[in-house]
């Protein structure tokens, strides 16, 4: 006879036992759910996880009340409540949406680059503070955040939203460019921007200041297999280094794709916002070929991403051949 889920937990000595919530008893039968009952929720999170001063702690566990909020638990709170508001016309739910995300600029908004940090600046177990743009099972704060930003900008018609999530947009444009896949909740806040209000989104008419920003060369160098790699990049631009520091960003790569294979001792870089490392001008790159044979020509495919001071290009990759000698 088989045995369900159920009787096995309550047979084994677990400290969980999973009981369906009223959403999904009301899915599996076919229930109404009356929006006023969840609404109940909304208020228990702030009465249970409120702080004093207006912001929330993150665990509560009997009568323990700890560890500041993320990004994330102000941003899925506050698109709570924007949902509230839109299913039941309550003026005190986006009302309580607007100090969500006013609670959440004051503790994780980068003033310097736009965006958001993932924690606050005073967390002492932390030693960086990192920007989480990926999304996931969960999705990330700043993708949920800025969401909120444009459904606040379309119901307020507030002027402050927009410009928030227009400097928002401009910090993660690079990355969205080389993880469109990886980043889908700000994909979508992409398309809802695109449609109702293109004005928060960088210019996509913003050319760089030389018709080819970056420009390739290859050269030998002394000694067996060694080679130079002369990068070109236009006045005004840079491109990101190899490690720039933020996994969202695409960073300077050499591949070797047929023919042999490539050493690269990468240069760090020099620092830009937020300890990025990028290159300006023109970098000199030395490589070291081996190749399959002695008569291979080594294919090498280069990729790099070019930005100005406002907004990244799509990245760009560029094959090149490294013949015998």
């Amino acid at each position: 006879e088989a045995i369900t889920l159920r009787e096995l937990c309550k047979t084994c000595n677990a400290l969980f036992e999973w009981e369906d919530g009223p959403l999904l008893t009301a899915m599996r039968n076919g229930d109404l759910l009356l929006i006023d009952e969840i609404s109940l929720a909304e208020d228990a999170v702030l009465e249970r996880l409120g702080q004093d001063g207006g912001g929330l702690y993150r665990t509560a566990r009997g009568d323990v009340v700890q560890v500041d909020a993320f990004l994330e638990d102000y941003a899925m709170l506050a698109e709570a409540f924007l949902a509230l508001d839109e299913a039941t016309e309550d003026p005190r739910w986006r009302a309580a949406a607007e100090r969500m995300v006013a609670e959440a600029k004051v503790r994780f908004w980068n003033a310097e680059r736009g965006g958001w940090f993932d924690t606050q600046a005073n967390q002492s177990d932390l030693f960086v503070r990192s920007s989480s743009q990926g999304d996931g099972a969960v999705p990330s704060g700043s993708s949920t955040m800025l969401l909120a930003l444009l459904n606040l900008a379309e119901r307020t018609d507030d002027e402050r939203y927009r410009a928030d999530a227009a400097a928002a947009f401009r910090a993660i444009s690079s990355s969205l460019a080389g993880n469109a896949v990886g980043m889908s909740k700000s994909m979508r806040a992409l398309i809802v921007a695109s449609q109702k209000m293109p004005e928060v989104l960088p210019a996509v008419a913003e050319r760089p200041p030389a018709e080819n920003p970056v420009r390739v060369r290859v050269m030998p160098a002394e000694g067996q297999g060694n080679w130079m790699l002369r990068f070109v990049i236009a006045p005004e631009m840079h491109v990101n280094a190899h490690d720039p520091g933020d996994s969202n960003l695409v960073g300077l790569d050499v591949l070797a794709m047929s023919g042999g294979s490539v050493a690269i001792d990468w240069p760090k870089g020099e620092p830009y916002r937020d300890e990025i490392m990028i290159h300006r001008g023109t970098l000199d790159l030395p490589i070291t070929v081996t190749r399959e044979d002695s008569d291979s020509t080594v294919v090498l495919k280069v990729v790099w991403q070019a930005c100005t001071e406002s907004v990244c290009l799509r990245p760009e990759q560029f094959d090149v051949e490294i013949p015998p000698r």
